[in-house]
């Protein structure tokens, strides 16, 4: 599941996961802000910092590191 709040004005969050789900990425604010980008200003759309959460169920997170430890 994606759960996205950033339309309610919050910048970032911890989502909840619900039996029976495996798993929630939480999906943070992204900003306009000004860059520089070849000696001009423009304006860029931007995720502001630790704008992913990612929530795992512990069986899968085994699951997951047993396989990559492969």
């Amino acid at each position: 599941m994606i759960t996205n709040l950033n339309s309610y004005g919050i910048d970032t969050f911890n989502p909840l996961l619900n039996p029976p789900e495996i798993g929630i990425l939480g999906v943070g604010a992204i900003q306009e802000t000004a860059v520089v980008i070849d000696g001009e200003i423009v304006v860029r759309s931007i995720a502001k910092p630790e704008p992913l959460v990612l929530i795992i169920e512990r069986g899968m997170e085994l699951l997951l590191r047993n396989s990559y430890n492969r």
